[in-house]
């Protein structure tokens, strides 16, 4: 039943069905995908262990606490934190527990699972913010309330859960619940029914039965002893009951944000929930999306982008010379309109076309360092003073193909709105190739690129962006390959993505490459988005990589008006794009606080 349910999801996701979205209620337009949601889905659920060094009571023993414990009423369902991809399943001797990476060398854990069959997600599975992993069923001393063991790792290092929810703004955990409060299930995995469960599971992952109304249709159903409830629209859902005068009773309205309950006279009671997303972080400080489709941020928030332009001026059958090209990019910048770009491959010199020395003059409003250079930067002249800027080397020309000694550009920027200085750092690393010396190459390179960092900040906690081409995706976990993420993630980056509160790409799956220039069906300038997971809203190669900000509101994928109607339109198929790409890769762009 499973296996079918995550077919007929990622089946749905593909003509457009919305996903989990924070206040989606009273927006219109793009939708948001939640970035991190509470792994225990009990608005009341309290952290009752928390991280670090713990004495115990009895021995005195102190023992390291390598995550936080969550309390939950018995039959919760755990969640994913973020999206990922299920890597393990196992049992230790605190019960089972599942692993599950969140790209970016960032994973959680969810342990003390109490049984096989509480798990609903198998090793592989590719999983959204917010779907349910399992049920919480481990009791507490006492026998009243349920735990969950949940970690975050990031790299090799355990951090505190509180403190990273925190930094997204939000709490890993409700408020706690009073003893009264504490309602004890009977019988562990009898209500609702797992036909129930799973169909309303299923409801949930693909956006038709919000968020609360959800959390709480199942709540109801386990406090009732309700085997059966059916779904009727997106905040309303019909009770199968034995008597409708005692189950209206006995409903606590308040508790489970009911609006309305109607009896219907055949043996069912509807009710309707307020359009809420009680019990599951709201974006903050506001929700609804602009005409980009992101999450509305406050006026102090950055909005970054990297953009790889492609530095190639070709005339031949994928009709891409860069005199098209240079219309569209503008127009896209434009539209975006952000307040730092880092761009990389601008072909400055021979007899190419100069590409931001043509660029320059049509966007207006911004001042740059590094036209001369490979992967210069753009920052709002009426917002940004420069304070300093230069580049450096990552590689030599004794590297394989010669293109590591491109030069990475710098500024460190001071934010007149706020007063706060930052460093943006744009470069383009090779990829990993398929030959141990290349890998090597490109573990050294990374390393480099370290070490360049450290010595421009001179270890100081100034803030530091850094935009650019990776070639290597945020997904890649071979240690032959991965370097961009442990090098930069051990000298304590975060891939933006990972810290952001809301996915907003318009397109489900959409990554920062194209299928600009492939051949199809013997036709060229194949322009498409390329749907690399239906599920996972964020495959990219193309990274803004921070260390030392306050908070992401929204990262997403960049894309043309033109390719999200047609790629909405036709799925994830490929299709002839007719108007002309800027590039063979979509940006990124993130809205950023940055202290």
């Amino acid at each position: 039943m499973r296996a079918i349910i995550g077919l007929l999801a990622t089946a749905l996701s593909v003509v457009g069905l919305p996903t989990l979205a924070h206040g989606e209620e009273t927006c219109s337009g793009a939708e948001l995908l939640a970035g991190w949601v509470q792994p225990l889905a009990d608005a009341d659920g309290a952290v009752n262990v928390g991280f670090g060094p713990q004495t115990d009571p009895l021995t005195g023993a102190v023992t390291e606490h390598t995550g936080v414990d969550l309390s939950g009423l018995p039959g919760t369902p755990i969640l994913a934190a973020a999206a990922g991809k299920v890597k393990r399943i196992d049992f230790s001797a605190s019960g089972w527990y599942i692993t599950v990476y969140h790209s970016g060398g960032v994973y959680s854990y969810y342990k003390e699972i109490l049984a096989a069959s509480d798990i609903e997600v198998s090793v592989g599975d590719q999983v959204a913010a917010g779907q349910q992993l399992a049920s919480a069923w481990r009791l507490l001393s006492g026998g009243t309330m349920s735990t969950l063991h949940f970690e975050i790792v990031i790299g090799s290092e355990n951090v505190d859960p509180v403190a990273f929810y925190e930094r997204l703004g939000l709490d890993v955990a409700g408020t706690p619940i009073t003893n009264a409060d504490r309602t004890m299930r009977p019988t562990r995995g009898v209500y609702p029914s797992a036909q129930t469960k799973n169909t309303f599971n299923f409801l949930f992952a693909t956006g038709q039965l919000s968020p609360w109304a959800w959390g709480a249709s199942l709540a109801i159903a386990q406090a009732q002893e309700i085997r059966q409830v059916n779904y009727v629209a997106k905040h309303e859902v019909d009770f199968v009951v034995g008597d409708a005068a005692k189950f209206s009773a006995a409903l606590d309205k308040e508790k489970y944000g009911v609006a309305t309950v109607t009896d219907n006279g055949d043996g069912t009671v509807r009710v309707g929930f307020t359009p809420t997303t009680a019990g599951f972080p709201a974006t903050a400080p506001g929700d609804c999306p602009d005409a980009n489709g992101e999450a509305s941020a406050p006026s102090t928030a950055v909005k970054v982008m990297t953009w790889n332009v492609d530095g190639t001026n070709k005339t031949d059958q994928f009709e891409r010379p860069w005199s098209k090209r240079l219309v569209s990019l503008v127009s896209w910048v434009k539209t975006e309109d952000p307040d730092v770009i880092g761009f990389q491959e601008n072909m400055h010199s021979g007899t190419g076309p100069k590409q931001m020395l043509k660029v320059k003059p049509k966007l207006g409003g911004y001042s740059w360092y590094g036209l001369d250079l490979d992967h210069p930067i753009a920052w709002k002249t009426s917002r940004f003073n420069l304070v300093k800027s230069g580049s450096f080397k990552t590689g030599s020309t004794a590297d394989p193909g010669k293109v590591h000694a491109r030069p990475s550009a710098w500024v460190l920027l001071r934010d007149t709105k706020t007063n706060k200085t930052f460093y943006v750092i744009s470069t383009h690393q090779k990829p990993a190739g398929l030959t141990s010396r290349h890998f090597t190459v490109r573990a050294a390179q990374m390393k480099r690129l370290v070490s360049k960092i450290k010595a421009l900040t001179k270890g100081a906690d100034t803030p530091v962006l850094v935009l650019g081409d990776f070639n290597e995706s945020n997904w890649q976990e071979s240690s032959a390959r991965n370097a961009h993420i442990t090098e930069l993630v051990g000298a304590g980056f975060l891939d933006a993505y990972s810290l952001a509160q809301t996915i907003t790409t318009k397109v489900r799956g959409a990554s920062t490459t194209n299928y600009y220039g492939h051949s199809f069906a013997n036709r060229f300038y194949y322009g498409s988005v390329r749907t690399n997971s239906p599920k996972i809203n964020g495959y990219h190669i193309d990274f803004i990589w921070t260390r030392g900000v306050k908070q992401v509101y929204s990262w997403r994928v960049g894309l043309g008006s033109s390719l999200v109607s047609k790629a909405t339109e036709v799925g994830n198929k490929p299709f002839y794009a007719t108007d002309p790409l800027p590039s063979d890769h979509n940006p990124v762009i993130a809205q950023i606080e940055i202290g």
